[in-house]
């Protein structure tokens, strides 16, 4: 009797979590692991052909996929499968991006600061808990599909990535420091989250130039390696950045305010970026002391251990050893309404 293939989805709610993603999917495709298909609940299809996405709740119940990869919070718990969390940022500054919330079956933690504060909260065993590393930081090793820098000159470029929320951001209060650098010889790459308010970015969108760009790519890894310093404030981008090695200035960060440059008013922000210019390794034992607590792989072989834990659990089963709160209940019901 020929061994089942193992069906995958691949589920997203949100445009960023593509290159979250698709390292999974070019792994599973390489290596036939099995069979596997995209959701999106915007309908999107990322320039990818049209036949590897589902667009219904039908079309997905009756695929009867064996796992379901999620790198948000939420999943259709209705869906057949183990519900597999990876999810979508590396920092715990903003509530949300990491906590049990009785949708998923497994969470793939990507380093032993998550993996111990779920262990923690998983006392009773009611989760698989299982460090692998984030597949979105796989290509980093590889540098698969990076380009060459789109700048002409050997000025210094600047990735600047803002968090979108408006008690957050510091995109509000650097816009003028912001735009008075535009004097001085620095490239300026700025990447902003898809929810950040539009009459903001119309504002930065007004200072494009040859040496100021905005970037709408989903993936700011390529962003990351070509630029030298990271400018940005509680957004999860400074964890990514770490991978990398380079200077990061923070406006007004929250936690492991000693990464890199923390400042808190934007007149300091020239000051420091020639500090971070002049001595960009000051914080480097600092940046990788965080890097080994988030993240500390660096083989681009996250992909890979996440799918054989996952073949292990379907392997060898598993059985839940707690019972379903009614918080967990009205959870599970409310993610009915995210697809019809």
């Amino acid at each position: 009797m020929a061994n089942k293939v193992t069906k995958y989805l691949l589920f997203l709610t949100k445009d960023y979590s593509y290159p979250i993603l698709n390292p999974l999917y070019n792994f599973i495709i390489k290596n036939g692991c099995g069979e596997v298909f995209w959701f999106s609940i915007n309908n999107q299809h990322f320039g990818t052909k049209k036949n590897i996405w589902f667009e219904t709740n039908n079309e997905v119940m009756k695929y009867n996929p064996d796992v379901i990869f999620a790198p948000g919070n939420i999943v259709p718990f209705h869906w057949p499968g183990l519900k597999v969390q990876i999810f979508h940022g590396l920092g715990e500054e903003k509530h949300g991006h990491y906590r049990l919330n009785g949708l998923f079956d497994m969470y793939c933690t990507p380093g032993p600061f998550i993996t111990d504060k779920f262990k923690n909260k998983n006392k009773n065993g009611k989760y698989i808990i299982r460090e692998t590393g984030w597949p979105k930081l796989d290509v980093i090793t590889t540098r698969e599909n990076f380009n060459s820098s789109i700048f002409g000159n050997d000025f210094p470029t600047i990735l600047y990535a803002p968090t979108f929320s408006k008690k957050l951001t510091s995109a509000y209060k650097l816009f003028d420091v912001i735009k008075s650098l535009q004097k001085l010889n620095y490239n300026w790459l700025v990447k902003f989250h898809e929810l950040m308010d539009t009459a903001l970015v119309k504002q930065y969108e007004m200072l494009e130039s040859d040496n100021f760009r905005i970037v709408t790519d989903h993936n700011i890894l390529q962003n990351m390696s070509e630029s030298d310093i990271l400018l940005t404030d509680t957004s999860s981008a400074a964890y990514e950045y770490l991978l990398f090695d380079k200077p990061i200035i923070t406006f007004n960060a929250k936690t492991r305010v000693d990464k890199g440059i923390n400042i808190f008013s934007s007149l300091d922000l020239e000051g420091a970026l020639i500090r971070a210019l002049n001595d960009p390794d000051e914080f480097k034992e600092n940046r990788l002391f965080y890097r080994d607590e988030l993240h500390p792989y660096n083989d681009g072989k996250s992909s890979e251990r996440i799918l054989n834990a996952v073949s292990n659990i379907l392997k060898n089963g598993r059985s839940s050893k707690s019972k379903f709160n009614m918080k967990d209940i009205l959870n599970r019901w409310k993610t009915r309404q995210l697809v019809s």
